[in-house]
């Protein structure tokens, strides 16, 4: 069984599936159906993740064949000036007087809210 649920199950805590229908207690002891059926559920996901990572990688291949995958290079870095000046209009709304907050700025210059707060950490530094 995955940890929260063996966790749940340490502290005597009864897990309800409402639309299985299923408890993880039945009685003060585990339920081995219970058991059984979160254990195949867990197997698939499982499955399916790693069917999702191939389908994804199979994709990328592709992508790089026909020559339009946009991934960094591995092993490159950027420098925190080269990544200011590919935000600079983020840079001038974070230099106002009176800035907007993140989420404004993100909207204003098309770009992310975790953008943004990587921009106003590197002025910072």
């Amino acid at each position: 069984m995955k940890p929260t649920i063996e966790k749940l199950h340490q502290n005597k805590i009864c897990l309800r599936v409402d639309n299985l229908g299923l408890e993880s207690w039945i009685g003060g002891r585990e339920n081995p159906t219970f058991k059984l059926i979160i254990s195949v559920l867990a197997n698939i996901s499982e499955m399916e993740r790693n069917s999702l990572l191939e389908r994804q990688k199979e994709g990328i291949a592709i992508a790089k064949a026909k020559g339009t995958y946009k991934g960094r290079l591995k092993n490159t870095t950027e420098s925190a000036e080269q990544f200011l000046s590919k935000y600079s209009g983020v840079v001038n709304y974070l230099n106002k007087k009176n800035p907007p907050t993140i989420i404004e700025i993100a909207k204003l210059t098309d770009c992310s809210k975790n953008t943004v707060q990587k921009v106003k950490k590197y002025m910072k530094n």
